[in-house]
């Protein structure tokens, strides 16, 4: 996996390096980096390191990061990913169960139908892609896009989704021919 994931990786070649939106983010991205302490793939160096004028981190892998880093209990919102190797999916799905609160979105990268069904029933995240990245997610207008637990509530950003999660429907029942009648007061 890590040498795909780094030959991907190394195959967005500008792209690599993402700014992020905010200082406040992109300081929190740089703990998340540095707290990790680990080896990061593909490596950061050259045109490929945190810039703080530009608020960028490029795209990185850090291979297996210690359970008690912030990397693993926070939501990380950017583009580093941890990657820890398992010896079984149970082993992987317990790990996701017991680091940290529900994800916004978990991914799993399997070429095998029992392993993406037991990685689907067993890991209570807001979304799951399926060998995919982030963007095969929000890219989709057809898939809402939301939390649960303290990763946050709701789902959608755009279409029928998101027209109810920012609407207060209101229902509104007239009565023809005079004052409806209810269930418990008979029929009208």
């Amino acid at each position: 996996f890590c040498s795909i994931f780094e030959e991907v990786v190394k195959d967005l070649g500008s792209r690599r390096q993402v700014r992020l939106i905010g200082r406040k983010q992109y300081e929190s991205v740089k703990f998340l980096l540095k707290d990790a302490d680990v080896q990061c793939i593909p490596t950061m160096d050259g045109e490929f390191q945190l810039n703080d004028e530009d608020m960028s981190v490029p795209m990185t892998g850090l291979l297996s990061p210690s359970f008690d880093r912030a990397v693993l209990k926070r939501e990380i919102f950017g583009p580093i990913i941890p990657i820890l190797a398992v010896g079984s999916q149970d082993e992987a799905i317990g790990i996701i169960n017991r680091v940290g609160p529900k994800p916004l979105i978990a991914y799993c990268y399997t070429k095998g139908e029992a392993a993406e069904k037991a990685f689907v029933s067993g890991v209570p995240a807001g979304n799951i892609a399926v060998n995919g990245g982030p963007q095969r997610m929000i890219g989709n207008y057809a898939v809402s896009f939301g939390g649960t637990g303290p990763s946050g509530t709701g789902a959608g950003f755009w279409g029928k989704d998101a027209l109810r999660e920012f609407s207060n429907r209101k229902c509104v029942m007239s009565a023809k021919d005079g004052f409806a009648r209810s269930f418990f007061s008979g029929l009208p």
